[in-house]
């Protein structure tokens, strides 16, 4: 099936246009599609950073988070969790306190917690 593309002009200063040439004809690809590739790649890395700040800040969970950013939700958990341990543990739990009230089951955040006891008396090695 077709995808809908919308069109975005760009004005370059000469310097700019050739590097963009040439960077594009290193990946052997279009200006067009090379500008797509790297906008794509860094919206999506400021989009990541902004919705673990919103996140670790407690005013967005991760799925609101990912409907706001068009990331996907283990995306944002394994960038939240990439950054700090202590961090992704915390994500962790609230994470499965969310499950288990969305799923009903009272117990899983007791497992939860154990499971987080276990990772801080054993961390895993780098």
């Amino acid at each position: 099936m077709p995808t809908k593309k919308l069109t975005v002009s760009v004005r370059l200063d000469p310097i700019s246009a050739r590097r963009l040439e040439r960077a594009a004809g290193l990946k052997q690809q279009s200006r067009g599609a090379f500008l797509e590739q790297a906008g794509d790649e860094s919206a999506r890395r400021i989009l990541l950073e902004w919705a673990v700040s919103q996140h670790r800040a407690g005013t967005k969970s991760v799925s609101e988070l990912a409907d706001e950013t068009g990331l996907a939700i283990e995306e944002i958990m394994a960038a939240a969790g990439s950054q700090d341990q202590e961090a992704a543990l915390a994500l962790f739990l609230a994470s499965s306190r969310t499950i288990a009230a969305t799923e009903q089951h009272p117990e899983f955040p007791r497992l939860a917690e154990e499971a987080v006891a276990a990772v801080r008396a054993n961390p895993p090695h780098a």
